[in-house]
């Protein structure tokens, strides 16, 4: 309320001259209840627009309003929306007349616009997801970093210290007799998945309880034997485990083995944790997980070892799993065919 309360002084003003004006107060109430409905509109097409047309940036602009407040908001809406429509008919025979509405619209977005740039309602040290979203100190960013830095040990090795990715998946299909032909695929990339929900978090736990739920789709199986690599942190020899999924999808009759491997997402486990320590709000969680996945993401493909090396599974709430992997497995077939053909093509 205190944020909104410029806004508040510099609006009351005018709200007051206009039921002054008017030559009864039902005609000036009337009149407000006209101008509800394009300001509505407003508010939303300054914001959309702020957001780069992108819903999620869009979403969180309103991540502070709640629920309650979200649904008497519309609600009024609604009901002065149709207080404009019955108005509308009675001034105009065989329908309303929209054209006011649109002028409307147009003056109250130049309006909120003007008092957007002017910055009168909001305070920016006080608007916590700006703010989050503008450190190069937040959470997700440091997240990102450490993260980023594990996985650059594993995908691209140390000399001397631990073999790449690559490398030590070989010598992992060796030991377990594995080779790619018509029966068997294996994913030479690193998946990292970014499961979008308050609930689900893809850990090693997660994927062992989601195998058994068949009933919603699910068909993969977590393999036991993990492939293992070395590193090592401020001088001190570390290792890392690197789990593999099976599923079956392709093939004939669709029933040729493929075999992912992934990294445990432990950055994304543990803003889990934060939330269920009350550290992080939901809300919260949201915008670190948005920051956290852009974030790792770039210093992933900047980083001309891992380029090639990994791949990013985001995917909603209530989706299969299973269904998620066998569309990257597809994906990540054809890629190995456009990457055999330009190899052809350079040596001819």
């Amino acid at each position: 309320m205190l944020r909104l309360s410029p806004a508040v002084l510099v609006l009351s003003p005018v709200l007051l001259l206009i039921l002054f004006l008017s030559p009864s107060p039902g005609l000036g109430l009337l009149s407000l209840v006209h101008w509800l409905p394009p300001l509505f509109m407003a508010v939303f097409i300054v914001y959309f627009h702020k957001a780069s047309c992108d819903m999620d940036r869009f979403t969180l602009e309103f991540q502070h309003v709640t629920p309650h407040q979200k649904r008497v908001v519309s609600i009024g809406v609604m009901a002065a929306f149709v207080v404009m429509v019955l108005d509308g008919k009675k001034e105009v025979e065989g329908g309303p007349d929209l054209n006011k509405f649109f002028v409307h619209t147009l003056v109250a977005t130049m309006a909120v616009a003007l008092l957007d740039k002017l910055r009168i309602h909001r305070c920016r040290a006080s608007d916590w997801s700006q703010v989050v979203r503008r450190s190069p100190h937040s959470v997700a960013r440091g997240l990102a970093r450490a993260f980023h830095a594990y996985l650059t040990n594993v995908i691209v090795g140390m000399p001397g210290v631990s073999l790449p990715h690559v490398d030590a998946l070989q010598i992992y299909l060796h030991k377990e007799q594995l080779h790619s032909d018509e029966f068997t695929w294996v994913g030479s990339k690193v998946l990292v998945f970014f499961p979008e929900s308050n609930t689900i978090k893809d850990s090693v736990e997660d994927i062992l309880k989601r195998e058994r739920q068949t009933a919603r789709g699910e068909s993969h199986a977590l393999v036991s034997e993990t492939v293992r690599h070395r590193y090592e942190v401020a001088g001190k020899e570390r290792k890392s485990v690197l789990h593999v999924i099976k599923l079956r999808h392709g093939g004939q009759d669709g029933w040729r083995n493929n075999y992912l491997i992934f990294a445990e997402n432990r950055p994304l486990l543990a803003l889990h944790q934060m939330v269920a320590s009350k550290l992080l709000t939901p809300e919260d969680l949201h915008l670190q997980f948005e920051l956290y996945e852009r974030e790792l993401s770039r210093l992933l493909e900047e980083d001309e070892g891992c380029r090639d090396g990994f791949e990013v599974v985001r995917y909603q709430e209530g989706a299969s799993l299973s269904e998620v992997l066998k569309q990257r497995i597809e994906a990540m077939e054809e890629e190995e065919v456009q990457v055999q053909v330009q190899s052809v093509l350079v040596e001819e």
